[in-house]
């Protein structure tokens, strides 16, 4: 009986070791999801702001052409020469318009 009743503590023991370890291992593991759900809400935080800010943006264009607002032209030019070299211009008019 004594025997038996110390491979019952015996047993018990492996079984305490089992379980602390499993809940070890499982605090680690919710530990590193924590982090990554950390990681992920600053992401998430990052792309809400720029969506705002593109959304911003193009409202503020909307009502801007709705208005009549000014607009912009982009003039590109390209001039070449007969010794062989070219070169390009690049020139950027804006004025105010109104239509629609």
């Amino acid at each position: 009986a004594e025997e038996r009743g110390e491979l019952a503590v015996k047993d018990a023991k492996l079984r305490i070791k089992d379980l602390e370890d499993a809940l070890q291992r499982a605090k680690q593991d919710m530990a590193r999801q924590v982090r990554e759900y950390q990681e992920l809400m600053n992401v998430k935080l990052a792309l809400d702001i720029e969506i705002a800010t593109y959304r911003k943006l193009l409202e503020g264009e909307e009502s801007r052409i709705a208005s009549g607002g000014n607009t912009a032209t982009i003039h590109i030019q390209e001039s070449s020469s007969s010794s062989g070299g070219g070169g390009g211009g690049f020139g950027y008019g804006g004025g105010s318009g109104y239509g629609g």
